[in-house]
C-alpha cells in the first residue's frame, strides 16, 4: 500500500504498529533462495493444496505463530515460509482474490510486514522489498523485489520497527527513523534506548523510563493528508516514577504498557486516541494549546489489570487478565462496536469511541490479541483465531466489504502445538 492513497474507510490512511515495533520470530527458517507465488481461493482444504503444489507434499508442515500487521493476517509455517491474506502487498502483484502465498527469499529471524517486507537476519542485519520512491533503501530503484539493506542505517540493528514503507531502527547507539532522522540516545534525554516504534512519517524511541517522539524532518511528524497533519516533537511527559514494559505506536498516537500493567496513551486525541474520554483537535502538537498531544493520558477505565495491548490505525484494544477484549478511539472499521451508536463526526464518516468499550461478542476466552490496520484478531484458549473489522483487503473474507464481526479464520494448517500433543 503507498502511503495516503488506501482510505479503508477510517478517514486517512492508517497504521498497525504491534507489528510495526516488533516483527515476527522464525523459529525455523526460510529455504534460501526461494521465492514464488501462487494464489488459490480461501479455506484450509484449498490452502492445503495450494501449498503442496507448491513446496511439495508436507505432511509434517504445522503453523508456529500468527502475524497481524497493516491490512493482512500471515501464517508462518514450520518451514519458515509464510501464508497471507489480503489482496494488495509487497506479498506479490495485485490478484483477483487473496489469499496470497510468499516463500520469503533470505534466511531471516525475524519478519516485519507493512507495504514493504523487511526480514532480521541472525547477524542483525535488515533488508527489505518494495516501494522505495524516497529512497530509503540501498538502490536506485523505485521498487524492488529483491531484498537490499537500509540507506543510511550503519551496521546490526538492535531493534527494528515498520509502517507501511516508514521504518526506524535502533543501531550502534542511535534511532534512524526513514533514512532521514538520526539521533543519539543522549540527544533524546532517554539514556539508553530499549525500544523503537514506527508511525506514519514519524517515529518513536523508549526506555522503561521515558518516551522521545520525533518525526523524519525537522523533528516534526506530518501526516500525508495536511488535513490530519500532526506533529510531534520532543520527550512525552510521563507520570512521575512510570516504569514502561512496552512501546506501541499507530499512525497519529502512540500508548505504552507499564509494568504494572496499566495503559497510557499521548499524540493527537481528535479520535479520541487517549481513552480517557477525552478529545482534542490538535493539529500541531508543539502549538499552544496542544500540550495535551505530549502528555500521557492514563486510561483508568483498564486499571492496572491489562495483559496485552494493540495500537491499530487511530484505535487501540487491550486484552484484559480475565479474557475480555477491549477496544476504543476511531470505530471506522467497527473494530471498537458492531453498533453505529457512538460519537458521530458531522461528516457522518467518523465514528468515535472515547473510553474503552468491551466486545462482549468475543467472550472471555481469549488469550492473545493482534492488532492490524483496521482489522483485529484474538487466539481462543482452544487455538482457534477469531478476527473481526476492516476487509477493504479481503483480509477477514474473500468478498469485499467495509466491516465484518467476529469470525472464525481457517488455518492453512494444524497449529504446531496441537501436532506436537
Amino acid at each position: 500500500m503507498r502511503r495516503g492513497v488506501w482510505e479503508l474507510g477510517l478517514g486517512l490512511c492508517l497504521a498497525s504498529c504491534v507489528a510495526c515495533r516488533k516483527g515476527a520470530d522464525a523459529k525455523d527458517q526460510p529455504r534460501a533462495g526461494v521465492a514464488s507465488l501462487a494464489s488459490a481461493s480461501s479455506g484450509p482444504a484449498a490452502a492445503s493444496a495450494s501449498l503442496a503444489s507448491m513446496m511439495g507434499d508436507d505432511s509434517g508442515r504445522c503453523v508456529e505463530q500468527v502475524v497481524v500487521s497493516d491490512q493482512f493476517i500471515c501464517f508462518q509455517f514450520n518451514r519458515g515460509y509464510y501464508w497471507c491474506r489480503g489482496s494488495y502487498s509487497e506479498l506479490g502483484p495485485r490478484l483477483p482474490k487473496p489469499p496470497h502465498y510468499r516463500v520469503i527469499p533470505r534466511r531471516y529471524e525475524r519478519l516485519f510486514i507493512g507495504s514493504n517486507i523487511c526480514g532480521q537476519s541472525a547477524d542483525r542485519k535488515v533488508e527489505c522489498w518494495g516501494f522505495n520512491d524516497r529512497g530509503f533503501l540501498a538502490t536506485k530503484e523505485k521498487r524492488t523485489a529483491v531484498p537490499v539493506g537500509l540507506a543510511v542505517v550503519p551496521g546490526p540493528v538492535e531493534d527494528f520497527a515498520l509502517c507501511l514503507d516508514y521504518f526506524c531502527a535502533l543501531a550502534g547507539g542511535k534511532v534512524y527513523c526513514a533514512g532521514g532522522f538520526e539521533r543519539a540516545p543522549e540527544v533524546l534525554g532517554l539514556g539508553v534506548v530499549q525500544q523503537v516504534g514506527a508511525g506514519v512519517a514519524f517515529g518513536c524511541a523508549s526506555n522503561e523510563r521515558g518516551v522521545w517522539c520525533g518525526g523524519a524532518q525537522g523533528d516534526t511528524l506530518t501526516v500525508p493528508d495536511p488535513t490530519y497533519s500532526n506533529r510531534l516533537a520532543g520527550p512525552i511527559k510521563l507520570p512521575a516514577g512510570l516504569r514502561i514494559r512496552e512501546l506501541h505506536v499507530g499512525s497519529v498516537h502512540g500508548c505504552v504498557l507499564s509494568q504494572d500493567d496499566a495503559v497510557y496513551c499521548f499524540g493527537n486525541g481528535d479520535y479520541a486516541s487517549w481513552g480517557d474520554g477525552t478529545r482534542d483537535v490538535c493539529l500541531h502538537a508543539n502549538s499552544s494549546g496542544c500540550e495535551k498531544a505530549m502528555a500521557a493520558h492514563y486510561v483508568a477505565t483498564l486499571g492496572h489489570d491489562v495483559r496485552a495491548l494493540g495500537v491499530g490505525g487511530a484505535f487501540s484494544c487491550v486484552l484484559k487478565k480475565d479474557g475480555s477484549v477491549w477496544c476504543w478511539g476511531n470505530n471506522g472499521g467497527h473494530v471498537i462496536s458492531n453498533e453505529e451508536h457512538l460519537i458521530v463526526e458531522p461528516s457522518g464518516n467518523v465514528v468515535l469511541e472515547p473510553l474503552p468499550l468491551q466486545r462482549t461478542d468475543l467472550g472471555t476466552d481469549n488469550r492473545t490479541l493482534k492488532v492490524g490496520l483496521g482489522h483485529a484478531c484474538v487466539e481462543k484458549n482452544n487455538g482457534e483465531l477469531w478476527c473481526w473489522g476492516n476487509n477493504r483487503a479481503q483480509q477477514l473474507a474473500a468478498e469485499q466489504s467495509d466491516f465484518e464481526p467476529p469470525r472464525r479464520m481457517p488455518l492453512p494448517a494444524p497449529r504446531c502445538a496441537a501436532r506436537k500433543r
